[in-house]
């Protein structure tokens, strides 16, 4: 709906249909999920965690069809798609509507996500033009109602992730939990959330050395129990019907080493660093990676993994073009663009001993134009404080602890209005001022 999308499917086909005139294409053939899920508002649920369904569209400048499996459109998605004229046809039948293409025909395709077939079925006598797909920056850029809808999704899962970090602290271990079940216990708050769709990926909750294998997936055969001592990364995301979201917070569940104090207040060092970011327009993800990565470079280290990625509106929790990382992996430089979102999520591994992530998703804003070009910012959407029982004070400046404590300060005014008095409590502790 346009509540939720923010823009009209009609409107959506036209922008496209304009980009493929700059392309001097003549047919577009859509065949990334997410992109087609976006352009035609709507979701679907072919795939787990990536709400989008099997499809490809062929759209040309007069016509426009939809190719999925039947049964999988209802009779209300039809006359809406058929209101802006869009057509069905058999999932499998794309590749006979590309291969009577006329001669002549200049067709976009996206190399990067068209299988072979389909590239193999443009006609001898028409072009194939093998280009980035123009929807993929229009995807990235979120409208205003989507930003809207975003700010309440996080504030839904800030709700969640406090009920749940104040079950760690306070119950976890003596209720005998581990990984398995503690992932459970995550799922659980969130299914009673009104909106709560279903998880962005699968949880990962890493206690002790299984937290320095950076995509651990916890099975039954490596599940541990939780002890009253350490760290445990809890790194989760969810859908909601107003957006995705994605965080990582690194809990203590009792005392924990100098090392690990020190590695948790560096990495923190880092995320605030990229946080406070203020950059003019022009400006890519790879000039500003290095503010995250500085706090641990300076001691000669480092994590082996990007600072950041894009996340979609209710599709892809991991979406382009936009990142944060040290280097470009094609080549192209992608201009960071008011209303992208974008994850802050530098870590560090310790091989079997421990590992720390601290993730925030952040909007792309408009800041103040200056004599030197338009600024821009980063606005937090995640809502959910940081542990503040490994962070090591002497370490942080003063500048550091202000952004924390005005963080924190943040997710305590816009959370704790919505939390029974019990649950305000806690999170009135976990926000309160650090001092040094």
């Amino acid at each position: 709906g346009i509540e939720y999308a923010g823009e009209a499917r009609a409107d959506k086909l036209a922008r496209v249909r304009a980009a493929m005139a700059d392309e001097g294409a003549d047919a577009f053939v859509v065949t990334a999920l997410d992109e087609l899920a976006w352009l035609l508002d709507l979701r679907g649920n072919d795939v787990a965690c990536t709400p989008v369904f099997l499809g490809f569209l062929l759209l040309t400048k007069e016509d426009a069809v939809l190719c999925a499996r039947a049964g999988a459109v209802g009779e209300e998605v039809k006359a809406s798609l058929a209101a802006d004229g869009v057509r069905l046809a058999d999932y499998e039948g794309i590749y006979g509507l590309v291969r009577a293409l006329p001669r002549g025909t200049r067709v976009l395709l996206d190399g990067a996500t068209a299988n072979y077939r389909l590239t193999q079925s443009v006609p001898d006598g028409a072009e194939t033009l093998d280009r980035p797909s123009p929807i993929v920056p229009m995807k990235a850029v979120k409208n205003a109602v989507e930003q809207e809808n975003l700010r309440r999704a996080h504030l839904a899962d800030g709700i969640v992730l406090t009920r749940f970090l104040r079950w760690l602290k306070c119950d976890a271990v003596r209720e005998g939990a581990t990984e398995l079940s503690a992932a459970a216990k995550l799922e659980e708050y969130r299914r009673e959330s009104a909106d709560y769709l279903e998880p962005s990926f699968d949880p990962i909750l890493a206690y002790g050395p299984h937290g320095a294998i950076v995509h651990y997936d916890p099975t039954p055969e490596t599940d541990v129990p939780l002890h009253p001592e350490g760290l445990l990364l809890v790194d989760s995301g969810a859908h909601y019907r107003q957006g995705t979201t994605d965080v990582t917070r690194t809990i203590v569940l009792g005392p924990v080493t100098d090392e690990e104090r020190r590695m948790f207040t560096l990495v923190l060092k880092g995320h605030l660093a990229l946080a406070a970011a203020r950059f003019p327009h022009g400006v890519t993800g790879e000039n500003l990676d290095a503010l995250a990565r500085m706090p641990l470079w300076v001691h000669g280290l480092d994590y082996n993994h990007g600072t950041g990625h894009g996340v979609g509106f209710i599709l892809s929790v991991h979406e382009g073009p936009q990142s944060f990382r040290c280097r470009s992996l094609d080549g192209r430089r992608i201009v960071l663009e008011e209303g992208m979102v974008i994850s802050n999520e530098p870590g560090y591994y310790a091989a079997g001993k421990f590992g720390i992530r601290h993730e925030n998703l952040m909007l792309v804003r408009t800041g103040e134009a200056t004599d030197y070009g338009q600024f821009l910012y980063l606005e937090p959407l995640t809502m959910v404080p940081f542990d503040r029982d490994a962070i090591d004070t002497a370490l942080l400046t003063e500048e550091e602890l202000a952004r924390l404590n005005d963080y924190h300060r943040l997710v305590y005014d816009t959370v704790s209005p919505l939390l029974p008095a019990e649950e305000q409590a806690w999170l009135a502790q976990a926000t309160a001022p650090l001092q040094r």
